[in-house]
């Protein structure tokens, strides 16, 4: 018994399982094979025992159902557990105004009176051809009247566009955390907002390149632009632009049009016309809207009451 305890305690130390011939000829590779072989069978220990005991903890895992939770209990959770917190809806389908309410935001003009039929008469002069093409006298009314109608245009665009959007149903089988909620929110707002634009945009160039020039959109041109030594004719292109300002230089004179850059009174700076009427309104930025020396040079050389106020639109 004590010959076989000594036996086995002596196999175990020369133990060598990457036993070859070069370690069986050599006695320092047969001393690195031996080492190699306690720690190969050291590593294997700790890896078994390592698995052994994830295995034990995974294992313990417990799974606790909380009924019917409530927002506070929910959050709580979540931000102890955010990786593993699960928790199913009871309804997956919900629809989108019953959480979300988007309210669009207008150019400052769209809420001013600029495009109220109140300025639209007050500007409104019966004798527009008294004046130069490209004198605002002869095209305020139209551009301020287009610009009413286009926002009412763009308003109920929008708006039908927000009503269905608002009627689409959101999906999600597990409740969504907030800041979740809130990227998806911002994900499907930029979405409408680039759908709606795009529809608008189509539409726009409907009305520019494919309604009938006889339409509201039309403006009595002739050969305006090569008038004013602009290579430019509204026959062979859309895209001709005057800037709008005041002129003592009326329309009968235009056989003297060498003299209309001299006769400028005053400029209605970020106002434009150009070959249709709604082509100008589309290259106007309405800059002097926003000026209130600007407003009191239209107010002076319009026969406006001096008891209308008009101020100028705020730019936030």
């Amino acid at each position: 018994m004590y010959l076989t305890i000594t036996q086995l305690k002596e196999n175990i130390i020369q133990l060598n399982l990457f036993e070859n011939e070069i370690s069986l000829s050599n006695v320092f590779h047969h001393r690195t094979a031996i080492i190699s072989t306690r720690v190969y069978i050291l590593l294997l220990i700790m890896s078994v025992t390592a698995l052994i005991g994830y295995t034990l903890v995974k294992g313990q895992t417990q799974k606790i159902t909380i009924q019917n939770p409530t927002r506070t209990i929910y959050e709580d959770l979540f931000n102890k557990y955010p990786t593993i917190l699960q928790c199913q809806c009871s309804q997956i389908a919900i629809s989108c105004k019953s959480f979300l309410s988007i309210s669009p935001k207008y150019h400052a003009i769209c809420s001013s009176i600029y495009i109220q039929d109140q300025w639209i008469e007050l500007i409104f002069n019966s004798n527009t051809s008294y004046f130069l093409p490209i004198d605002f006298r002869s095209l305020a009314s139209n551009h301020f009247q287009l610009l009413a109608t286009f926002y009412s245009f763009v308003q109920r665009k929008v708006h039908y566009a927000i009503e269905d959007f608002l009627l689409d149903t959101f999906l999600s089988p597990q409740v969504l955390s907030e800041v979740s909620l809130d990227q998806q929110s911002h994900a499907v707002s930029s979405f409408l907002r680039m759908s709606t634009a795009n529809t608008l945009s189509t539409a726009i160039i409907n009305i520019l390149y494919y309604d009938s020039p006889n339409t509201v959109t039309a403006f009595p041109w002739t050969d305006m632009f090569s008038l004013y030594r602009m290579n430019c004719f509204c026959s062979f292109t859309t895209s001709c632009y005057l800037p709008l300002g005041f002129y003592n230089l009326f329309a009968y004179d235009t056989a003297r049009h060498d003299l209309w850059h001299d006769q400028l009174i005053a400029n209605v700076t970020g106002f434009r016309t150009g070959c249709y009427a709604i082509e100008g309104v589309l290259q106007s930025t309405l800059e002097c809207l926003f000026n209130s020396q600007c407003l009191a040079t239209i107010q002076i050389l319009f026969p406006i009451s001096p008891n209308v106020n008009i101020y100028p639109l705020n730019r936030n």
